[in-house]
């Protein structure tokens, strides 16, 4: 976990070969000031300190204090995630941040515009553009034209749902107010203080149907009511494989996963019978996904989806092999870190099923745990096979739950690591050493995070500088006409930052390569504009335009520093 804090800039093609650390050395040097000190102060002290921070965390102040540190770290977050300026490159950080963020918007900018899916004009990631359609709508409507800005503030709310879902999971399963205050902090630190340039993919993306199905665990296992809680669980997951395909079969899967390890928990083979029902019941949620979303593509004017399509790209060979595909360090590293983690809740579970025989000494605790570390496992595999712009940061929400869950339940054994006061056997002392590693673990992770703080927000004040994007609108305003036409990103961008419908769709592109088809589709969708201007982005690159359209148009150049758009102008016909 330590080697989990200061591995940041991680290469696009060489994984931990190139790491930049992104503490500094000041960051550093804090936390071996802070190393050397703890454990002589537990030795002289003893642990008695963190159970009067707990008693004084207790009080009216305490919590106030609590609350403050909250609201802060949220507030942070969610001004961390409002980033209009696409524009801006970090020259550290890999790829362009438009091209993220064109990567990721061009459904939801589609589908506002009124173009639905079909087998070309399809989204990498999902269809979470039905989501976002009815609230960029009423933002459009209520006079907030700038459709970047809208998604950005969407973004931000949830990004906020995401860390309070995780918080009050944090909250419901660890009672120690000092173990509950470095949790928070723990949780924050990525949002708060390790924000990486645009790449919405993450955050909320991912995170926010992560956070979600760990609510739906915690209020399972405190429900009076499971069965109801249960449905509630299986269309939400509906709704996830909707929003990300992935993600969303990978909370199906791990809803099922609870309810299977808690009947087999539970010894009783009458209930047996329902093993089955679960397992059938991915992948009807799947197929009801699909058919919601089809419904909802005809609504808006297109045709009932595939299953095919809309498993798309996930089973295109291209996609999942090699394009994304980077190998994974074998020195003590990050992931090995989380996976040991991950795997020992998933043992936890297992535990109750193999050695547990009556139903008084299981807990439904292990349940959850094991289908929380399920759920991270799944989600983990993204990772896991793509090692690169923090994607290991998508288990945040969960790994400081899962080490406050240790240290809280561990804390009573501290005495016996230090006095061998009532040490009743070996595991006794185990069980003080991982409170006292998983404690040490959460006090670096906040106190790196609130360190760091400073330095990320002027970072993150790069972001909403939209001078250059301005500038940028104001030419394409005054160079075209309306209703001009354009193609590519990141013109893509400024058509919406303008709210100026492209009246062009196509898949984004940064995907379009592991679609054969798509030369052939912007052939077909540039015949209509041999008479029209247009413009165009360098990224698109001439060669995919057919030669048709290029011989029978002028290039205008349109540059604001290093960004350059080309306006296509119609060749005036000299026989009229």
């Amino acid at each position: 976990m330590i080697s989990f804090i200061m591995e940041r800039k991680i290469h696009a093609y060489e994984f931990l070969h190139s790491i930049e650390s992104e503490i500094s050395a000041f960051l550093l040097a804090i936390i071996v000031l802070l190393a050397g000190a703890f454990f002589p102060l537990l030795c002289k002290q003893k642990p008695l300190w963190i159970y009067e921070l707990n008693q004084k965390l207790r009080t009216k102040k305490g919590l106030f204090f609590i609350l403050a540190v909250l609201i802060l770290l949220i507030g942070i977050s969610a001004y961390n995630q409002y980033n209009p300026n696409f524009l801006y490159r970090d020259e550290k950080a890999p790829g362009n941040p438009y091209f993220h963020l064109h990567a990721y918007t061009n459904s939801i900018f589609n589908l506002f515009w009124g173009q639905p899916f079909t087998e070309t004009i399809t989204s990498v990631y999902g269809h979470y553009g039905f989501f976002y359609y009815p609230l960029m709508k009423t933002a459009y409507k209520l006079g907030f034209h700038n459709l970047i800005k809208d998604f950005m503030f969407i973004n931000m709310a949830l990004v906020v749902c995401t860390l309070l879902n995780s918080i009050c999971v944090l909250i419901r399963y660890s009672k120690n107010r000092f173990i509950q205050l470095l949790g928070i902090t723990a949780i924050c630190y990525f949002t708060s203080s390790r924000i990486t340039p645009i790449y919405p993919q993450l955050y909320p993306h991912r995170t926010f149907c992560f956070s979600v199905m760990l609510l739906l665990l915690s209020l399972w296992y405190h429900s009076q009511k499971r069965q109801i809680v249960t449905a509630v669980g299986y269309f939400i997951s509906v709704l996830m494989i909707i929003w990300s395909t992935e993600c969303g079969i990978f909370s199906v899967i791990t809803w099922a996963a609870l309810h299977v390890c808690s009947i087999m928990q539970s010894k009783m083979t009458k209930k047996w019978f329902l093993i089955p029902v679960h397992f059938s019941l991915i992948p009807l949620c799947l197929i009801t996904a699909v058919l919601f979303s089809g419904a909802m593509n005809v609504w808006m004017g297109g045709k009932m989806i595939s299953l095919k399509d809309f498993l798309f790209p996930l089973l295109t060979k291209s996609y999942m092999h090699d394009l994304l595909e980077y190998p994974l360090s074998n020195f003590p590293s990050a992931w090995m870190s989380i996976m040991i983690l991950l795997i020992a809740f998933l043992g936890y579970g297992v535990k109750d099923i193999v050695f547990y025989t009556s139903e008084a000494k299981r807990s439904d605790q292990s349940a959850v745990c094991f289908a929380a570390a399920v759920l991270g496992l799944t989600f983990f595999t993204y990772a896991i096979n793509r090692p690169v712009y923090s994607n290991f940061f998508i288990i945040l929400p969960l790994a400081p739950i899962f080490i406050s869950i240790i240290a809280d339940k561990y804390l009573k054994y501290l005495n016996a690591v230090f006095t061998k006061e009532n040490l009743k056997s070996q595991k006794d002392l185990i069980k003080g050493c991982s409170a006292l590693v998983c404690t040490f673990v959460l006090i670096i992770l906040s106190v790196s995070s609130i360190v760091n703080i400073p330095y990320k927000l002027d970072d993150s004040a790069k972001y909403k500088d939209t001078s250059q994007i301005d500038e940028i609108c104001k030419l394409i305003r005054s160079t075209g006409k309306e209703h001009t036409p354009g193609i590519g990103n990141p013109v893509a961008l400024f058509y919406a930052y303008l709210g100026i419908d492209p009246e062009i769709y196509y898949m984004d592109t940064a995907d379009f390569i592991i679609d054969d088809k798509f030369p052939e589709f912007l052939a077909e969708s540039t015949k209509s504009l041999t008479d029209k201007s247009v413009f165009v982005s360098l990224e698109l690159r001439f060669d995919f335009l057919p030669e048709e359209f290029l011989s029978s148009h002028t290039v205008n150049l349109i540059s604001v520093n290093d960004n350059k758009i080309y306006f296509f102008e119609p060749i005036p016909n000299i026989s009229e």
